[in-house]
């Protein structure tokens, strides 16, 4: 099974200042630089079949470039807070 989500990657500037802003809350799990990206959908679990196919029809996705601004952050919540 393969747990998939759809991303897109953050440019390395952006992922080194949201690094930066990790930290202060003991017990919490960080992800370093190269975990960081902003999801678009979560997929969930899926066998080798549906990946193989979610592969192929999300590689002939095409887009314009477009600018995005990040502003602020925040926590999900659930299993007992943050």
């Amino acid at each position: 099974m393969h747990r998939l989500f759809v991303a897109i990657d953050l440019p390395q500037e952006v992922k080194e200042s949201l690094v930066a802003l990790q930290g202060g809350l003991p017990g919490a799990r960080w992800v370093g630089t190269e975990g960081l990206h902003l999801t678009l959908r979560f997929i969930g679990e899926v066998n080798s079949d549906e990946a193989d196919d979610i592969h192929a029809a999300l590689a002939t996705v095409t887009g314009a470039p477009f600018m995005a601004r990040l502003d602020g952050a925040g926590t999900f919540s659930g299993r007992g807070g943050p």
